[in-house]
Protein backbone atom coordinates (compact mmCIF):
# COMPACT_ATOMS: atom_id res chain seq x y z
CA UNK A 1 0.00 0.00 0.00
CA UNK A 2 1.63 3.11 -1.42
CA UNK A 3 1.61 6.76 0.81
CA UNK A 4 -0.52 9.86 -0.32
CA UNK A 5 1.66 13.07 0.58
CA UNK A 6 -0.52 16.31 0.27
CA UNK A 7 1.04 19.21 -1.76
CA UNK A 8 2.65 21.68 0.29
CA UNK A 9 0.75 25.60 -0.21
CA UNK A 10 3.33 27.95 -1.46
CA UNK A 11 2.77 31.68 -2.24
CA UNK A 12 4.12 34.04 -4.61
CA UNK A 13 4.51 37.65 -4.69
CA UNK A 14 4.39 39.71 -7.61
CA UNK A 15 4.71 43.52 -6.99
CA UNK A 16 2.21 45.27 -9.69
CA UNK A 17 3.23 48.77 -9.10
CA UNK A 18 0.21 49.88 -7.36
CA UNK A 19 -1.19 46.33 -5.98
CA UNK A 20 0.81 43.83 -4.50
CA UNK A 21 -0.52 40.15 -5.94
CA UNK A 22 -0.54 36.93 -4.00
CA UNK A 23 -0.74 33.67 -5.82
CA UNK A 24 -1.29 29.90 -3.84
CA UNK A 25 0.22 27.69 -5.99
CA UNK A 26 -2.45 24.64 -4.76
CA UNK A 27 -5.74 26.45 -4.40
CA UNK A 28 -5.06 28.81 -7.04
CA UNK A 29 -6.47 31.25 -5.39
CA UNK A 30 -5.10 34.89 -6.37
CA UNK A 31 -5.41 38.22 -3.81
CA UNK A 32 -4.64 41.41 -5.60
CA UNK A 33 -4.08 44.25 -2.67
CA UNK A 34 -4.01 47.73 -3.04
CA UNK A 35 -0.47 49.32 -1.41
CA UNK A 36 -2.04 52.50 0.03
CA UNK A 37 -4.56 50.45 1.58
CA UNK A 38 -2.10 47.28 2.81
CA UNK A 39 -1.82 46.62 6.63
CA UNK A 40 0.81 44.25 7.73
CA UNK A 41 0.88 42.84 11.40
CA UNK A 42 4.06 40.47 12.36
CA UNK A 43 3.73 38.18 15.43
CA UNK A 44 6.56 35.72 16.82
CA UNK A 45 4.36 33.53 14.37
CA UNK A 46 3.63 35.21 11.22
CA UNK A 47 3.00 38.39 9.04
CA UNK A 48 -0.36 38.80 8.80
CA UNK A 49 -1.59 40.96 5.64
CA UNK A 50 -4.82 42.78 5.11
CA UNK A 51 -6.94 45.75 2.97
CA UNK A 52 -9.06 46.65 6.19
CA UNK A 53 -9.67 48.32 8.79
CA UNK A 54 -8.46 45.19 11.47
CA UNK A 55 -6.66 42.14 11.36
CA UNK A 56 -10.33 40.37 12.47
CA UNK A 57 -11.19 37.84 9.95
CA UNK A 58 -14.99 37.64 8.36
CA UNK A 59 -16.22 37.69 4.98
CA UNK A 60 -16.13 41.24 4.00
CA UNK A 61 -12.62 41.10 5.93
CA UNK A 62 -9.89 38.63 4.41
CA UNK A 63 -6.56 38.60 6.41
CA UNK A 64 -3.41 36.33 5.15
CA UNK A 65 -1.06 35.26 7.32
CA UNK A 66 1.96 34.02 5.75
CA UNK A 67 5.48 32.87 6.75
CA UNK A 68 8.78 33.49 5.20
CA UNK A 69 8.49 29.43 4.42
CA UNK A 70 5.86 29.45 2.67
CA UNK A 71 6.86 32.42 0.00
CA UNK A 72 8.21 30.36 -3.46
CA UNK A 73 9.43 33.80 -5.07
CA UNK A 74 10.99 35.96 -4.00
CA UNK A 75 12.53 34.34 -0.94
CA UNK A 76 12.95 35.51 2.43
CA UNK A 77 15.66 33.80 4.76
CA UNK A 78 12.84 34.69 8.01
CA UNK A 79 9.63 36.64 9.01
CA UNK A 80 11.74 39.94 9.62
CA UNK A 81 12.64 39.82 5.93
CA UNK A 82 9.32 38.88 4.75
CA UNK A 83 7.47 42.06 6.76
CA UNK A 84 10.74 44.39 5.76
CA UNK A 85 10.34 43.12 1.89
CA UNK A 86 6.27 43.53 2.23
CA UNK A 87 6.88 46.74 3.98
CA UNK A 88 9.18 47.92 0.66
CA UNK A 89 6.96 47.09 -1.94
CA UNK A 90 3.96 48.92 -0.70
CA UNK A 91 6.00 51.96 -0.17
CA UNK A 92 6.89 52.02 -3.91
CA UNK A 93 3.73 53.44 -5.19
CA UNK A 94 3.38 54.70 -8.55
CA UNK A 95 2.11 58.01 -7.82
CA UNK A 96 2.82 61.74 -9.07
CA UNK A 97 5.19 62.82 -11.18
CA UNK A 98 3.82 62.16 -14.87
CA UNK A 99 5.53 62.58 -18.05
CA UNK A 100 4.83 66.27 -17.64
CA UNK A 101 6.02 66.82 -13.90
CA UNK A 102 9.33 65.48 -14.69
CA UNK A 103 9.32 62.48 -12.53
CA UNK A 104 11.84 62.31 -9.95
CA UNK A 105 11.74 60.26 -6.64
CA UNK A 106 9.16 61.66 -4.42
CA UNK A 107 8.64 58.94 -1.64
CA UNK A 108 9.81 60.26 1.65
CA UNK A 109 10.25 58.07 4.70
CA UNK A 110 11.29 58.85 8.25
CA UNK A 111 14.95 57.86 9.61
CA UNK A 112 16.64 58.95 6.14
CA UNK A 113 14.30 62.35 5.29
CA UNK A 114 12.74 63.26 8.06
CA UNK A 115 11.98 62.24 11.85
CA UNK A 116 8.83 60.73 13.10
CA UNK A 117 7.81 60.25 17.19
CA UNK A 118 5.12 58.96 18.82
CA UNK A 119 3.03 60.63 21.58
CA UNK A 120 3.17 58.46 24.27
CA UNK A 121 -1.05 58.02 25.72
CA UNK A 122 -2.04 59.45 22.35
CA UNK A 123 -2.09 58.46 18.46
CA UNK A 124 -0.38 61.88 18.01
CA UNK A 125 2.98 61.37 15.38
CA UNK A 126 5.20 64.51 15.56
CA UNK A 127 6.97 64.50 12.34
CA UNK A 128 10.27 67.66 11.77
CA UNK A 129 12.55 67.97 9.53
CA UNK A 130 10.89 67.86 6.66
CA UNK A 131 11.45 70.97 3.99
CA UNK A 132 7.77 71.13 2.79
CA UNK A 133 3.81 70.87 4.69
CA UNK A 134 2.43 67.82 4.52
CA UNK A 135 -1.55 66.99 4.59
CA UNK A 136 -3.39 63.94 5.25
CA UNK A 137 -2.89 63.14 1.50
CA UNK A 138 0.62 62.49 1.62
CA UNK A 139 0.91 59.78 4.45
CA UNK A 140 1.25 56.48 2.57
CA UNK A 141 1.60 53.91 5.66
CA UNK A 142 2.73 54.38 9.04
CA UNK A 143 4.15 51.04 10.85
CA UNK A 144 4.73 50.71 14.52
CA UNK A 145 7.11 48.81 16.14
CA UNK A 146 6.02 48.09 20.15
CA UNK A 147 9.08 47.17 22.81
CA UNK A 148 8.07 43.63 22.71
CA UNK A 149 9.41 43.44 19.38
CA UNK A 150 5.69 42.92 17.16
CA UNK A 151 5.20 44.81 14.16
CA UNK A 152 1.89 45.90 12.79
CA UNK A 153 1.17 48.78 9.87
CA UNK A 154 -1.87 51.28 11.32
CA UNK A 155 -4.67 52.20 10.11
CA UNK A 156 -4.50 55.85 7.57
CA UNK A 157 -8.30 55.50 6.31
CA UNK A 158 -8.69 58.64 9.18
CA UNK A 159 -6.02 60.60 9.74
CA UNK A 160 -5.37 64.45 10.50
CA UNK A 161 -2.31 66.57 10.02
CA UNK A 162 -2.21 69.71 11.20
CA UNK A 163 1.34 71.54 11.88
CA UNK A 164 3.31 68.83 11.04
CA UNK A 165 1.50 66.42 13.79
CA UNK A 166 -0.63 63.31 12.23
CA UNK A 167 -3.50 62.16 14.34
CA UNK A 168 -4.81 58.58 13.37
CA UNK A 169 -8.57 58.11 14.20
CA UNK A 170 -8.97 54.86 13.73
CA UNK A 171 -5.93 53.33 16.37
CA UNK A 172 -5.50 53.54 19.66
CA UNK A 173 -2.80 55.78 21.96
CA UNK A 174 0.42 54.65 21.40
CA UNK A 175 2.45 53.24 24.59
CA UNK A 176 5.89 54.17 25.67
CA UNK A 177 8.52 52.12 24.51
CA UNK A 178 6.37 52.25 20.51
CA UNK A 179 8.41 53.97 17.89
CA UNK A 180 7.17 54.44 14.49
CA UNK A 181 8.31 54.37 10.31
CA UNK A 182 6.53 56.49 8.54
CA UNK A 183 6.06 57.08 4.46
CA UNK A 184 5.15 59.91 2.23
CA UNK A 185 4.04 60.38 -0.74
CA UNK A 186 5.44 64.10 -1.57
CA UNK A 187 6.64 66.15 -3.88
CA UNK A 188 10.15 65.60 -6.24
CA UNK A 189 13.01 65.64 -4.45
CA UNK A 190 14.95 66.24 -7.62
CA UNK A 191 13.09 68.63 -9.41
CA UNK A 192 11.47 72.52 -8.70
CA UNK A 193 7.86 71.42 -8.99
CA UNK A 194 7.15 75.06 -9.10
CA UNK A 195 8.89 76.33 -12.28
CA UNK A 196 8.38 72.44 -13.58
CA UNK A 197 12.15 72.95 -14.38
CA UNK A 198 15.13 70.13 -14.32
CA UNK A 199 17.69 70.97 -11.68
CA UNK A 200 20.93 69.55 -11.36
CA UNK A 201 21.25 68.10 -8.67
CA UNK A 202 24.61 67.57 -7.01
CA UNK A 203 24.88 65.25 -4.11
CA UNK A 204 28.31 66.78 -2.88
CA UNK A 205 27.84 70.26 -3.27
CA UNK A 206 30.61 73.10 -2.41
CA UNK A 207 28.76 74.42 0.06
CA UNK A 208 28.98 71.20 2.33
CA UNK A 209 32.54 71.08 1.81
CA UNK A 210 33.45 73.88 5.04
CA UNK A 211 31.43 74.82 8.19
CA UNK A 212 29.60 77.85 9.47
CA UNK A 213 31.99 80.75 11.52
CA UNK A 214 31.99 79.48 14.85
CA UNK A 215 32.84 81.19 17.75
CA UNK A 216 35.03 78.77 19.57
CA UNK A 217 36.25 81.23 22.08
CA UNK A 218 35.02 84.20 24.17
CA UNK A 219 36.60 84.68 27.57
CA UNK A 220 37.08 87.61 30.05
CA UNK A 221 39.06 86.64 32.89
CA UNK A 222 41.87 87.23 35.14
CA UNK A 223 44.42 84.25 36.05
CA UNK A 224 43.34 80.91 34.30
CA UNK A 225 44.12 78.37 32.25
CA UNK A 226 40.91 77.41 29.35
CA UNK A 227 40.77 74.70 26.78
CA UNK A 228 38.96 74.34 23.82
CA UNK A 229 38.87 71.25 21.42
CA UNK A 230 37.84 71.45 17.95
CA UNK A 231 37.19 68.26 16.23
CA UNK A 232 38.44 67.44 13.02
CA UNK A 233 37.28 64.02 12.21
CA UNK A 234 36.68 64.35 8.40
CA UNK A 235 38.34 67.90 7.92
CA UNK A 236 41.62 69.08 7.34
CA UNK A 237 41.85 73.04 7.03
CA UNK A 238 40.97 75.23 9.11
CA UNK A 239 40.92 79.13 9.44
CA UNK A 240 41.03 81.05 12.90
CA UNK A 241 40.85 84.45 13.84
CA UNK A 242 41.69 85.65 17.25
CA UNK A 243 41.65 88.68 19.63
CA UNK A 244 43.32 89.02 22.72
CA UNK A 245 43.02 92.26 25.13
CA UNK A 246 45.65 91.51 28.01
CA UNK A 247 44.83 93.23 30.99
CA UNK A 248 47.94 91.10 32.66
CA UNK A 249 49.12 88.24 30.00
CA UNK A 250 47.43 86.10 27.10
CA UNK A 251 49.21 83.64 25.88
CA UNK A 252 48.06 81.06 23.03
CA UNK A 253 49.47 77.29 22.38
CA UNK A 254 47.79 74.62 19.81
CA UNK A 255 47.95 71.01 20.23
CA UNK A 256 46.61 68.02 18.29
CA UNK A 257 45.96 64.36 18.93
CA UNK A 258 44.49 61.26 17.25
CA UNK A 259 44.03 59.21 20.56
CA UNK A 260 40.31 59.69 21.14
CA UNK A 261 40.43 59.13 25.11
CA UNK A 262 42.99 62.49 25.54
CA UNK A 263 41.79 64.72 28.58
CA UNK A 264 40.00 67.44 26.69
CA UNK A 265 40.76 69.71 29.99
CA UNK A 266 44.58 68.84 30.24
CA UNK A 267 47.54 68.44 27.76
CA UNK A 268 47.60 64.88 28.51
CA UNK A 269 48.33 62.73 25.50
CA UNK A 270 48.38 65.75 22.83
CA UNK A 271 51.40 67.24 21.56
CA UNK A 272 52.08 70.94 21.02
CA UNK A 273 51.87 71.48 17.17
CA UNK A 274 51.80 75.70 17.36
CA UNK A 275 55.28 75.86 15.97
CA UNK A 276 53.84 73.67 12.99
CA UNK A 277 51.02 75.46 12.17
CA UNK A 278 51.07 79.51 13.56
CA UNK A 279 53.35 82.37 12.46
CA UNK A 280 51.42 84.84 13.98
CA UNK A 281 51.59 86.51 17.00
CA UNK A 282 49.97 84.34 19.77
CA UNK A 283 50.50 86.52 22.76
CA UNK A 284 49.70 89.77 24.63
CA UNK A 285 46.92 92.13 22.87
CA UNK A 286 46.90 91.49 19.68
CA UNK A 287 44.47 90.62 16.37
CA UNK A 288 45.53 87.99 13.81
CA UNK A 289 44.13 85.98 11.56
CA UNK A 290 45.47 82.86 10.39
CA UNK A 291 44.96 79.63 7.33
CA UNK A 292 45.98 75.92 8.85
CA UNK A 293 46.01 73.90 6.17
CA UNK A 294 46.71 69.82 6.17
CA UNK A 295 45.56 69.49 10.23
CA UNK A 296 44.83 66.01 9.92
CA UNK A 297 44.20 65.02 13.43
CA UNK A 298 41.56 63.37 15.43
CA UNK A 299 40.81 67.07 17.21
CA UNK A 300 43.14 69.94 18.09
CA UNK A 301 42.60 71.79 21.42
CA UNK A 302 43.61 75.39 21.88
CA UNK A 303 44.83 76.38 25.50
CA UNK A 304 44.66 80.07 26.34
CA UNK A 305 46.94 80.63 29.32
CA UNK A 306 46.13 84.00 31.19
CA UNK A 307 47.98 85.57 34.25
CA UNK A 308 46.67 88.63 35.86
CA UNK A 309 43.24 90.27 35.38
CA UNK A 310 40.85 91.58 32.60
CA UNK A 311 42.31 89.57 30.08
CA UNK A 312 40.15 89.34 26.82
CA UNK A 313 40.29 86.52 24.29
CA UNK A 314 37.74 86.01 21.75
CA UNK A 315 38.63 83.27 18.24
CA UNK A 316 36.55 82.40 15.42
CA UNK A 317 37.01 79.40 13.19
CA UNK A 318 35.73 77.68 10.39
CA UNK A 319 36.55 74.23 8.81
CA UNK A 320 37.21 72.50 5.22
CA UNK A 321 36.37 69.33 4.38
CA UNK A 322 38.71 66.57 3.31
Amino acid sequence: MGTSTNPVETVAIVDLGNDIQFTYSVSGIVYTLNKLSLRLKQTSKAVYITNADGFNNSPDNQVLPITHDMVSTPTFASNDELFAGLLSMSSGVALGSSGAGGGGNNTWTSGQDFTATPTTGTSNITLTGLSWTPGAENIASVTKYSATGDKETLNTSNVVVSGGVVTLGNEDDFEAGDTVSVTLIGPDKGYDQAGDQFLNFVTNQDSEKWTSPEHLIDLAVDAETNYFVIPMEGYKDLSAHWKFTAGGTVVMTLWGTNNADADDSAVTDWVDISGDYLTKTLSGTTEQIEVLENLFFLKVMVRIVTTGTTNLADMYIKKKAL
